[in-house]
């Protein structure tokens, strides 16, 4: 069933969709428009391994409150102050480093916290004073312990709640209690997750999750019921979502 729903926040609002003859007469003077201008004389700075990177295979990057750009790689967190690159690693014999050197996710909240989701070694909550992190891992004896191991994505919502998309299921984080609150797939629920393989999390101006999925296209979250209405292009297709614009 496809639904319509508010578009996510700030998307396209106050545009009116135009068809026909007037939309191509409008792509046509865009067009036009657009090769008139100048192109910009634009530069990139490279920062690569040369200049201390861990690894040239970046998967996210996060500038947070203080200035300091954050980026996760395959083989490492680095943090550079425009200077100096400092590079975090997997170090088994350290409990409070991290737990795995692949990092998918970065995310600050709203008290300044450094989030990191990495690829089979948990989720991490940077600690600055003892340069240190702490981990969240799944305890398979623990419900209200994370769901999966693979955090592919983080996100805060507008009431401050942390949201973690793993390769297992969506979570919450209740910052109080150190405990997670976990939302799977249930072939016998049609209001449970769509696809417990997450790739996206975005909030609408109304405050509704969107989340997206691997193989079961967009979900909305109902926070007063806990459950989640499908939206699907195609039903015999993927229904792949990679990401969400806010």
């Amino acid at each position: 069933m496809i639904l319509t729903a508010p578009a996510p926040r700030a998307a396209l609002t106050g545009l009116t969709r135009l068809t026909g003859p007037i939309a191509l007469g409008l792509v046509l003077w865009a067009s036009t428009v657009a090769q008139a201008q100048p192109v910009p004389n634009v530069h990139f700075r490279h920062l690569t391994v040369d200049d201390g990177l861990s690894y040239e295979g970046v998967h996210s990057v996060l500038q947070d409150s203080r200035g300091l750009l954050w980026i996760g790689t395959a083989d490492g967190l680095n943090r550079y102050d425009g200077y100096d690159i400092t590079v975090f690693n997997r170090d088994p014999r350290n409990p409070n480093a991290l737990a795995n050197s692949w990092i998918w996710s970065i995310a600050e909240d709203s008290r300044g916290n450094i989030w990191v989701g990495t690829d089979g070694g948990g989720l991490h909550r940077f600690l600055p004073e003892q340069n240190a992190f702490e981990r969240f891992v799944t305890d398979p004896s623990d419900p209200t312990s994370l769901s999966h191991d693979t955090i592919r994505v983080l996100f805060e919502d507008h009431q401050g709640v942390l949201w973690i998309g793993t390769d297992g299921g969506l979570n919450s984080f209740d910052d109080a209690t150190g405990t997670f609150t976990r939302f799977a797939h249930n072939p016998s629920n049609p209001g449970s997750l769509s696809d417990d393989a997450i790739r996206a999390i975005e909030e609408d101006s109304n405050g509704t999750l969107w989340i997206g999925t691997v193989r079961g296209g967009i979900n909305l979250f109902d926070r007063d019921t806990g459950t989640f209405t499908h939206l699907r292009h195609d039903l015999n297709r993927t229904g792949f979502v990679g990401g969400l614009i806010p």
